[in-house]
């Protein structure tokens, strides 16, 4: 059945709908609902009961979600019904609404107050010790208690209201009963009804209100007596009268209070008043006593100043005087202030910002506060002096400056009046009258003008004179009127100052000064004597500056000059530096662009002759102070000043001409030139080999510089900008000379060119009469001499490829040769030198080999082989023959002498191929998947054939493939069958790489092949379109299938093992796993000599393998490691596959090969995971896969001698090698063995002890004895101490587990780094001076059971804390994160609430079990684990031993636990003051009543009283010495009360504690412990504890961890940068030791968080023990250079430090931290890669870090420019200079080397150490930086000129277009040594750009620089903001805008 509602009742249920749909939503819908309440009343109110309680259920779940504050402002928007008369014009459902609401707010405000799951509400705590509860702290928890409070109010007197209007409407309806009215209309009595008390309060609802109420008004009553007595914290007063909540003056109200309102305002403003003088004091001693106990005593009561109340405040400022509230500051170190200091507060405060008067105080004898009288006194007499004139001249010299400003004046009239001592008595006195008198200030200033201008005049009159004497040249004789009179003054001044004594004057003295001083102008103050001396002398040179009066124009011609080259260059303006092309000298030209700029006024002054001598003072005062380098460069430009002219002034356009002509002079001998040989000095990179050219062309002549001839050249480069320049001149009127001129020199070049071109093709094809090849030709000569010679070169180079390819054709074996390889033929036959028998032996086995490689390694076969090419060489005659004989003579020889030798069969069966068809005949094209699988199907045919390919035979194409090679190979196969090599299989790879020109070639020559070769031909392309191959032989396409990998991987291991000494691909998983490592073993276990050939590209690799003449020798058992670079792509594989399959490698276009002996040669190529992955050929050669884990890990001394090579005995690794040895010491390499054994010893010593190790004394000798010696005499566990090694798989997990390896990829480079830097920290702490392990020593004479113990497991945890330092600095760090890891402990169902909760999992861990934290109220509570007594703690403190909160009894954390109650007052217990003669002055302490919880001991009797030496905390100690132990009664300073514990510390617990600070007043003990029966504890995982806090869950994307092959993922570009840990997102704590000077810092970026994340117990120990930790670096300021001292071992003092790098470097915390980083790097051998934005600052901290060690830094700033030989050449110099013996140590830093293309060669200097395979030195420190690979932000498209010329749709795409850098990769080995060197923080930029600013501009003050740095911050900052990216701005830019600045200012000025 449907109810039927009417319409009003239809919409009050859509209304409640409504509102329950709008609580669900967001947070507008929810005020919407809460707003709606008073619309909505009205309607309700007449609806069923069950409506109303719908709405109020959803309105009151709605409210639930606010917070009381905000809830408050919705219902009583701008307090609206707070008052009585809105609130009566509430309806009732509204109020009703309202109050359930208040209520369910009021009970979840008391139940947040409680502070654990067990612990009381503060109503509870009100209703059962309510001293414990105030104001403030219900202010403090929050401000709400307040508006309900008022609320309450509101209600009380609201229902008072209704209560009085209820007893009205009675008594009326009382009094109507007995007289009723009648009804007006129908005259009968009216019906009457019984009023009623409609507002009905639940009782429950009204009980909480008024206990509620009660609570805060009585804490309301209580806090008045303390503000009237004016005894209340500072801090209640800010609450109150800064309260957020506009209720709580109505509070006041409501108690009838309001009065007190009033008084809090009043005290407030008082308070106010009485902070600003305690700021005036701050400042007053921050300026005047930065150091001592006053400025500490001010800072510290300014900190704490809120918790001081007003009599406090005001004694303190000495207004009030009150000697307990003295005692009281004192005992807090905070004393009231010295009345001195109150007296002339004011007067000082004004002082402080006078400099004159900082000055002056300084320079008193009396120091501190003695110092402020005299100072007065003095600077008192400076204004008086001055008044009354009778001040000397020197004084008034030494404060003048300082009055130049008018603060300054100001501040002395201020000072001068407010100072007095008084007639009679002396009694100083201080006033400030601010209200100064300016005529008096103006006098002053105008006083000190004068006599500033008369002291300079004084000093600088000779050069005055010498001014004057050189401006006659400027004037005409009107003008010398002028000049003549300011001469006289400056006579009439000298002679004065000659008779009288300057100094001694007073200013009653100056008068007669005056007049002559005021006739010489400021300007010739300034003025340099010496350049205007000169200047008569450079007129020729001012007036043709003043010829060419546009600044626009002669900054153009300068430009142009710079753009010249040397054929337009006057010779003295042309310089050259070694190795550089020359250039126009920038340096003449920008002097002479100094000197007009400096002299700009006075060049192109209006009047060439003044007629006023007025006039020329004008332009002279136009000009700024001058330097030397004004004078020099005018004096250098005077030298040259008609080059200058010639340069510059090109009006006529006839320079180049000119320039032109100057060549044909017969003392230049102008030649051009044409050779062979390459000379580097003339390297052309915009012709560098264009058209496979040789040699070069040049055109050269001699100059006569500084008399001596030099020979001027210039490339062909340079030679067609000059053509040009020429061609263009302006000479269309030329004369016969020059049109002459012109033409020869253009008709001569271009024949030149073609010379050029003609001689290096006839070279490239091998001519033998140009192999080399040289011509001159004279400058002056007729064109036509040079085109005879060209035109001749044109017809040789024609006729002699025709005669090779005759020659070719008719002799079968010439085809195994390039023309080149002929070249030494002929030289070792024609030579008959001593050693020509060898030469000749060594050269025909390597043409032998080229044929047959097992022939040439048979003795007879190569001996007939000799013979009988000798026979036929003899035949000839070597003295007429031609090069057309030679070559038919070469052809013969190589016929008769190949002939007879047999082809060479491999034979490689397969099994699983036995059976198969395995015949080819005819041509066929096989199109392969990609260019790499085309070995795939060379293999599988050559398989399938059963035989291996040889060289002749199979021939793979690559980009440096010449028609030579294809031409030769056609040749070869189609004549095969001829020459007993009938059914071979001749194969060609690669085609794809062939251009269009080589590939029509080609099919021309195979099908002239086709008709009479018998051999069958396959080509295999790795592309099937675009292949002109491919299309013309398209009927011989097969689809034959490769052989699978594994087939085809036995094919290749025959090879290696039938065929070889061996042939293997070493790869890993990822970088790091020990390639390297194993290749060398591999050569050690061959017993073979070792080689290590770096491959970095494939360009010129055989002529680089080939300067290792013993590698290449294959003389003995060898082993080449090949190591393959990241950069090595696909192309590399026909080099792979030539050396593996074909023997060997062969350079036609050279003629050279190298072929290795298969008996004694091994082949190891080490490949990256890329270049596996890339290289198809690779995965089918014999493998052999390198992996890092316990098992292929070694620690032997043999193994890693063996397999670390140079490495093993390196110093460089060894960072105690480099340390100052003590007296006697001698210091010796600990070799990679040594270091690893050691660390590996400590780690097992420190894990098999749970965390403890002992105390070592390492001055017994041997390291290891020492280590096991220390462990025994301490009795702690040795797992095995009688064998000689820990095993390989044990060192291994005992170092990968401190070291936190990547599981999937664990990089031996990071482990091997970790154990050099632990090994050096692990020494240093172990040295026999080292403060820490002298504070770890056990004392045998100690009190404490376990001091031994617990010594050495603070010892366990400073390891602990060097491990992690260790690997900060030895491994990269990267985010990561282990969700399974226990974070957290949750604790609940114990009887104290502080340890029920969340517990925090800290960094350090506690006797091998996890150690938790939780913030207790004002303290810290520890979970954690004694293994010593096998329990579970809970203690705020961490010790072995001693009493604690709680504890179980198992190492089961679950087990039952036992609890010490909280402090209970306990009336027995009473201590009375007594007399007793063994006491200090007879006095003692009797204690009674207190139960001994230690049987056999007890705590009651007597306490003696100590001497006061012997006081603790500045209180009274006792001492009650009884037979065994001993109580100590003493003022805790930490609990602030007495009490009695078993030592005179809290280490141990305490047994009783008094109440308050009255010894004989009330105490309290604990009493006995509780079981916890109901205690859970639950470890809780960092994925569980993101969920219980709220955190979000990150999910990781869907990224398959392996790849083919179990390769793991190899880590992006862009995800090195995101998961490398930038600098300011780690706090890098590290210790430092200084065992020389005893000092042991513990420093970080954040010295709280390293404290609270280090072991209490450490922290406590090293602070005992006077070891600072975590020293605020910003403090440590004045320390830096201590810190870098004693880390460095170089001593500096603070002001040597400062003044490194002219003192432009601004040393920091964070630089320091920096430097620390890199330099423990060093010392360790750790490669140091910094990585961050561009201008961070890298360059210049290791520029101060070099230089404040005293080294030589090479800095190679990398760009894309940059070559290999840049790179080579700067450790060329580094050696260099070790070589000499001047410095043992060079750094090399290596400056944003991502953004050069050799990365390769980069990582091979930086990880492996060497150059090209060429060890670099230990000496060499080589550090690198490179910029971070990111993405520029997306933003919209502006217009300009980009890189991008075709869009991203067209063939040339820029790859780094959307990069912040243009970087390149960065190499795999070098991912592990990367740290990010971060960037800085606005604070820190700040820090940077001040101190630049400062270092600029150090003559400006201290405002202006700072106004001008937080502009410079603001601009930064603006252009990040619209660039959207970080790196946008730098430290470059404010150096640059600097000297901007500078600029603007110079001119201005």
């Amino acid at each position: 059945m449907t109810k039927t509602v009417d319409y009003k009742n239809e919409q009050v249920y859509q209304w409640c709908i409504q509102v329950f749909l709008e609580s669900i939503l967001l947070d507008r819908g929810t005020k919407n609902a809460l707003h709606s309440i008073a619309k909505i009343g009205k309607i309700i109110a007449d609806q069923e009961k069950l409506v109303v309680t719908v709405y109020s259920g959803i309105i009151r779940q709605v409210a639930s979600g606010f917070r009381a504050s905000a809830l408050l402002e919705i219902l009583f928007p701008n307090q609206r019904y707070m008052a009585l008369s809105q609130h009566l014009k509430m309806n009732k459902f509204h109020r009703c609404i309202v109050r359930e609401m208040i209520y369910d707010m009021i009970i979840e405000l008391n139940n947040n107050s409680a502070r654990g799951d067990d612990a009381p509400t503060f109503m509870e705590l009100f209703h059962t010790d309510n001293s414990r509860l105030d104001v403030l702290t219900l202010y403090k928890h929050d401000p709400s208690w307040f508006h309900f409070f008022a609320y309450y109010s509101l209600q009380n007197e609201f229902l008072d209201s209704l209560e009085a209007d209820y007893k009205d409407a009675m008594a009326k309806y009382r009094i109507e009963k007995q007289n009723p009215p009648k009804d007006d209309r129908n005259g009968k009595p009216k019906t009457l009804t019984e009023p009623k008390f409609e507002e009905e309060i639940d009782p429950q609802i009204w009980r909480t209100f008024t206990d509620f109420s009660k609570m805060v008004g009585v804490l309301l009553e209580n806090m008045i007596p303390l503000i009237q007595q004016e005894t209340c914290r500072i801090e209640f007063l800010i609450c109150s009268v800064n309260s957020v909540t506009p209720y709580y003056e109505q509070c006041w109200s409501a108690i009838d209070k309001h009065d007190v309102y009033r008084d809090i305002i009043d005290k407030h403003k008082e308070s106010e008043d009485l902070r600003a003088t305690i700021v005036q004091v701050q400042t007053i001693c921050e300026t005047l006593f930065p150091e001592g106990p006053l400025i500490d005593s001010v800072k510290k009561f300014s900190l704490n100043f809120n918790s001081f109340n007003l009599c406090q405040v005001r004694v303190y400022l000495g207004l009030d005087n009150n000697e307990e509230i003295s005692r009281y500051l004192s005992s807090f170190q905070t004393p009231p202030l010295s009345p001195v200091l109150i007296s002339s507060l004011k007067w000082l405060y004004i002082m402080c910002k006078s400099a004159l008067f900082l000055d002056t105080f300084f320079a008193c004898e009396q120091k501190d506060l003695d110092a402020i009288i005299p100072a007065s006194i003095q600077y008192s007499n400076y204004y008086t002096s001055i008044m009354n004139k009778t001040i000397s001249f020197s004084t008034l010299s030494k404060i003048c400056t300082f009055l130049c400003s008018s603060k300054e004046r100001v501040a002395l009239w201020v000072g001068g009046t407010g100072f007095s001592l008084g007639s009679e008595t002396p009694s100083p006195s201080w006033s400030v009258n601010t209200d100064f008198d300016k005529d008096i200030v103006k006098e002053i200033g105008v006083c000190i003008d004068q006599f500033r201008h008369l002291e300079a005049i004084s000093q600088t009159l000779p050069s005055i004179n010498r001014v004057l004497n050189s401006l006659p040249i400027f004037l005409s004789e009107s003008g010398r009127v002028g000049l003549e009179s300011t001469k006289s003054s400056a006579h009439a001044l000298a002679e004065r100052f000659s008779k009288r004594v300057f100094s001694n004057e007073t200013l009653n003295d100056y008068e007669p000064y005056h007049n002559d001083a005021q006739n010489i102008a400021p300007c010739f103050l300034t003025l340099n004597a010496e350049l205007f001396e000169e200047i008569p002398k450079s007129m020729d040179l001012l007036d043709w500056l003043r010829s060419l009066p546009n600044d626009n124009d002669f900054t153009s011609s300068v430009e142009l000059a710079m753009g010249k080259g040397e054929m337009e260059c006057p010779a003295s303006l042309w310089e050259e530096e070694p190795g550089k092309p020359g250039r126009v000298s920038e340096e003449k030209l920008s002097m002479v662009s100094t000197v007009r700029g400096y002299l700009h006024s006075l060049i192109y002054r209006l009047q060439v002759y003044f007629d006023d001598f007025s006039d020329l003072v004008k332009v002279l005062r136009d000009l700024r102070p001058t330097d030397d380098n004004v004078i020099s460069s005018l004096r250098i430009s005077v030298e040259h000043v008609s080059a200058l002219m010639e340069l510059l002034d090109d009006n006529k356009g006839q320079a180049a001409p000119d320039r032109l002509l100057s060549l044909h002079q017969e003392q230049k001998r102008t030649t051009w030139c044409c050779s062979n040989v390459f000379d580097a000095s003339l390297k052309d990179d915009n012709h560098d080999n264009e058209d496979n050219t040789v040699g070069q062309v040049w055109l050269e002549w001699t100059v006569l510089r500084k008399g001596e001839e030099q020979t001027k050249r210039q490339n062909i480069s340079e030679l067609m900008d000059f053509q040009s320049t020429v061609v263009l001149s302006s000479t269309d009127t030329r004369q016969d000379k020059y049109q002459g001129a012109i033409e020869n020199f253009i008709q001569q070049f271009g024949w030149m060119k073609l010379l050029w071109n003609s001689l290096s093709q006839l070279h490239t094809v091998g001519h033998f009469d140009f192999r080399e090849f040289s011509y001159k030709f004279p400058f002056t000569c007729d064109f036509n001499e040079i085109r005879k010679i060209a035109t001749a070169a044109a017809s040789f180079l024609e006729e002699w490829v025709a005669q090779i390819q005759l020659e070719r054709s008719r002799n079968y074996f010439l085809n195994f040769f390039g023309m080149r390889h002929l070249w030494t033929l002929i030289s070792v036959m024609d030579n008959d030198c001593d050693d020509a028998e060898d030469r000749r032996e060594v050269e025909l086995r390597a043409i032998l080999s080229c044929v047959n490689l097992d022939a040439a390694s048979d003795p007879i076969e190569l001996s007939n082989f000799i013979q009988r090419v000798t026979d036929t060489w003899k035949q000839s005659d070597s003295q007429n023959r031609n090069a057309f004989e030679t070559l038919n003579l070469c052809a013969r020889a190589l016929e008769n002498g190949l002939e007879p030798v047999p082809t060479r069969n491999r034979v490689a069966l397969l099994e699983e191929l036995e059976g198969n068809s395995n015949s080819f005949c005819g041509l066929h094209i096989i199109c392969a998947e990609t260019p790499g699988h085309i070995y795939d199907h060379i293999l599988s045919a050559f398989a399938r054939l059963g035989y291996l390919p040889e060289h002749g035979e199979t021939y793979i194409c690559h980009s440096r493939t010449t028609w030579e090679d294809l031409n030769t190979f056609a040749l070869r196969w189609s004549g095969a069958h001829k020459h007993q090599r009938s059914s071979r299989l001749y194969c060609l790879g690669g085609i794809e790489k062939l251009s269009f020109e080589q590939q029509r070639k080609l099919v021309s020559a195979i099908r002239d092949g086709q008709s009479v070769a018998e051999n069958p031909l396959l080509i295999v392309s790795g592309r099937s379109d675009n292949q002109h191959v491919v299309t013309q032989f398209s009927h011989c396409r097969s689809n034959a299938a490769p052989l699978p990998p594994e087939i085809l991987r036995k094919f290749s291991q025959i090879a290696s093992d039938s065929f070889s000494a061996g042939i293997n691909v070493f790869t890993g998983h990822h970088a790091g796993c020990g390639k390297t490592f194993r290749i060398r073993s591999y050569a050690n276990e061959a017993m073979s000599q070792y080689f290590h050939f770096p491959v970095l590209s494939c360009t010129n690799l055989l002529a680089e393998f080939l300067k290792n003449e013993e590698m290449a020798s294959n003389i003995d058992y060898t082993t080449i490691h090949f190591d393959i670079a990241d950069c090595i792509r696909e192309e590399f594989s026909s080099i792979l596959f030539d050396l593996t399959f074909l023997g060997g490698i062969y350079d036609t276009h050279n003629g050279v090969q190298y072929f290795w002996d298969p008996e004694k040669t091994t082949l190891a190529f080490e490949m990256p995971t890329a270049v596996y992955q890339n290289i198809q050929l690779a995965k089918l050669l014999p493998q052999v896969l390198c992996v890092v884990n316990e098992d292929s890990f070694c620690s032997t001394k043999e193994a890693l001698e063996s397999g670390m090579g140079d490495e093993f005995n390196s110093a460089r690794c060894d960072g105690t090698a480099l340390r100052k040895p003590g007296p006697g010491e001698i210091i010796t390499v600990a070799t990679a063995y040594d270091r690893l054994r050691y660390i590996s010893l400590a780690l097992q010593i420190l894990k098999a002890n749970n965390g403890r190790f002992p105390y070592i004394d390492e001055s017994l000798g041997n390291l290891d004895q020492a280590l096991l010696q220390g462990t025994r005499e301490s009795g702690m566990v040795l797992v095995d101490p009688n064998k000689k090694d820990i095993p390989s798989d044990e060192v291994f997990r005992l170092v990968s587990e401190v070291v936190q390896l990547n599981e999937t990829c664990p990089s031996l480079w990071c482990l091997w780094n970790f154990v050099n830097v632990f090994y050096w920290q692990l020494r240093d702490m172990h040295h026999p001076e080292s403060p820490i392990n002298c504070a770890c020593m056990p004392d045998k004479y100690s009190e404490r059971d376990d001091d031994e113990d617990g010594k050495a497991k603070i010892k366990g945890e400073v390891i602990q804390f060097l491990i992690r330092t260790a690997r900060e600095f030895a491994t990269r760090q990267q985010h990561k994160e282990e969700p399974d890891r226990v974070t957290a402990c949750k604790v609940s169902g114990m009887s104290r609430w502080e340890f029920n909760g969340l517990w925090n999992r800290m960094e350090y861990d506690n006797d091998g079990q996890p150690c938790f934290r939780k913030q207790a109220g004002s303290g810290i509570l520890y979970i954690y684990y004694r293994s010593n007594l096998t329990q579970w703690v809970i203690d705020d403190i961490m010790e072995a031993t001693g009493a604690t909160f709680s504890s179980n009894r198992s190492a089961d954390i679950n087990e039952k636990w036992f609890s010490s109650p909280d402090w209970k007052i306990d009336t027995a217990i009473r201590i009375q003051g007594g007399r007793d003669n063994r006491g200090y002055n007879g006095i003692c302490m009797n204690v009674t009543g207190i139960r001994s919880k230690i049987k056999g001991e007890t705590e009651n009797g007597t306490y003696l009283l100590q001497p006061p030496y012997d006081n603790i905390a500045g209180h009274p100690h006792y001492i009650m010495n009884c037979n065994t132990y001993r109580r100590h009664l003493f003022w805790s300073e930490i609990e602030q009360l007495w009490q009695i514990c078993p030592v005179c510390n809290n280490e141990e617990g305490a047994f009783a504690l008094s109440c308050t600070n009255n010894i004989e007043g009330q105490w309290k003990c604990i009493p006995d412990d509780i079981s916890e029966a109901k205690a859970k504890f639950e470890f809780i995982s960092l994925a569980q504890w993101r969920v219980i806090t709220g955190q979000k869950v990150e999910k990781k994307q869907d990224r398959k961890e392996r790849i083919s092959n179990d390769y793991v993922e190899i880590e992006t570009m862009e995800e090195i940068w995101d998961n490398t840990v930038k600098w300011n997102d780690s706090n890098h704590e590290c210790l430092l030791f200084s065992n020389e000077v005893h000092v042991v810092r513990f420093l970080s970026l954040d010295p709280k968080k390293m404290r609270d994340r280090m072991h209490p117990g450490l922290l406590n120990h090293l602070q005992q023990n006077r070891i600072n930790v975590g020293e605020d670096l910003d403090s440590l300021n004045g320390e830096f250079h201590k810190i870098l001292s004693s880390v460095t071992e170089v001593k500096r003092s603070a002001n040597a430090g400062k003044a490194l790098l002219d003192g432009k470097y601004c040393l920091t915390g964070d630089s320091l931290l920096k430097m620390l980083a890199i330099f423990a790097r060093l010392r360790c051998g750790v490669p140091v890669v910094l990585m961050g934005e561009c201008g961070c600052g890298k360059t210049m901290l290791i520029k101060y870090l070099c230089a404040w060690m005293g080294v030589t830094l090479l800095i190679l700033d990398v760009h894309g420019g940059t070559s290999e030989e840049d790179i080579v050449g700067i450790f060329a110099k580094a050696s260099a200079i070790v070589a000499d013996g001047t410095k043992k140590n060079v750094f090399v830093f290596l400056d944003e080397i991502n953004t050069c293309a050799h990365m390769a060669l980069m990582n091979e200097a930086i990880c492996h150490r060497s150059i090209r395979g060429k060890r670099i030195g230990d000496g060499i420190h080589i550090l690198a930086a490179l910029n971070p690979y990111r993405k520029r932000p997306e933003r919209e498209a502006m217009p300009g000129l980009v890189y991008q010329l075709h869009g991203n749709a067209g063939p040339l795409v820029d790859p780094m277009a959307k990069l912040v850098y243009r970087v390149h990769p960065i190499p795999h080995a070098l991912r592990d040594f990367i740290f990010d060197f971060g960037s800085l923080t606005p604070e820190k930029e700040m820090v940077y750009i001040f101190s630049m600013v400062s270092s600029k501009f150090p003559q400006e003050s201290e405002p202006v620089r700072r106004l001008v740095s937080e502009l410079i911050a603001a601009s930064q900052e603006y252009i990040r903001a619209i660039e959207k990216e970080a790196s946008s701005t730098s430290l470059r830019d404010v150096r640059r805008c600097l000297n901007l600045i500078e600029f603007f200012c110079t001119k201005v000025n």
